[in-house]
């Protein structure tokens, strides 16, 4: 029983992640996608590559969703800020 105590607090202790908003028509932000892994496994390389997936990802459902790269500023000049 110990051990697996121990093993469990060693495991969260050890665990990294990254992440990327997902943003509707209007720039604003709907959901988030996220990967989580060991950091025994993940060098610079691996979070690299993890970043330009999750970056690729967010904007390909943003743009399903009718998200534009310009749709947040163009909103933000029209509405003002907050």
């Amino acid at each position: 029983m110990a051990r697996t105590t121990r093993n469990r607090k060693k495991a969260c202790n050890v665990s990294r992640g990254v992440s990327r908003a997902v943003f509707d028509r209007f720039g604003r932000v709907i959901a988030g996608l996220s990967i989580s892994f060991p950091t025994m496994r993940c060098g610079a390389d691996t979070k690299s590559h993890y970043v330009a997936l999750l970056k690729q990802s967010g904007l390909a459902i943003s743009t399903r969703l009718g998200y534009r790269e310009a749709t947040a500023a163009e909103h933000a000049a029209v509405d003002g800020p907050g």
